[in-house]
């Protein structure tokens, strides 16, 4: 293997992301899955097998699987979960003891690369599975090339943070489901006991709903005063 690896860049590449993480230090090959699931994990083979080609060997090393891992685990500021991106799977992975558990992380890794990138370039949701009425363009996106030059230029980060929405409108819809997640944990304003507030009337409900309007951003404090 080294012999063969020696005169070509990605050979080396592999090569070296292989050996680390592995008690042999021998590049380990891949096993692809011939059904779409390990252990109790959904995988999308066809992504799988349009990755790994022959001589198909891991590629992840134990720093860009901790690079991964770090940006699922913050899935939830976009509304995702990150369990469907093997987020639990990767973390008990975290450290393979044998060629077994890394080819196993590898896969994992590689399928929720791919994954969390589809989702970011088209949602997580087909749009158009919720209504025939709603036709949008899906752009043409495929992230299995670039996956592969990120990790073997070491440009792993770099590609992961070109992933989200440059659109500030997504940015502001994060800040938003942020925002409303602090909300959660107020107690909801008392009803004014199934009678109408008209305005002038006095209800000792006005000051609660008059904050809760300030926080939710529906009044001005300066409104909220009188």
């Amino acid at each position: 293997m080294e012999a063969r690896c020696e005169g070509s860049y990605i050979g080396r590449w592999r090569q070296d992301c292989c050996c680390r993480g592995s008690p042999a230090r021998k590049a380990v090959p891949i096993r692809l899955p011939q059904r779409s699931r390990l252990t109790a994990e959904s995988l999308d083979l066809d992504s799988l097998h349009g990755f790994y080609q022959a001589p198909a060997l891991c590629v992840w090393t134990d720093e860009t699987a901790a690079l991964l891992q770090a940006t699922l685990a913050k899935l939830g500021d976009d509304g995702l979960d990150p369990e469907q991106y093997h987020a639990t799977a990767l973390t008990n992975r975290a450290n393979p003891v044998n060629s077994d558990a890394a080819q196993e992380r590898d896969l994992l890794a590689t399928d929720a690369a791919l994954a969390y990138a589809r989702t970011m370039a088209s949602g997580r949701v087909d749009v158009a599975s919720l209504s025939d009425q709603i036709d949008f363009p899906h752009p043409l996106f495929d992230p299995v090339e670039p996956l592969r030059l990120a990790l073997g230029h070491g440009d792993l980060t770099t590609w992961l943070a070109q992933l989200p929405p440059p659109d500030p409108q997504y940015a502001a819809l994060k800040g938003a489901l942020a925002h409303y997640r602090t909300l959660a944990a107020w107690q909801p304003v008392p009803p004014p006991g199934g009678k109408a507030i008209d305005p002038g009337m006095q209800d000792p409900v006005i000051p609660a709903l008059k904050q809760r309007l300030v926080i939710e951003g529906e009044l001005a404090a300066v409104d909220a005063g009188g």
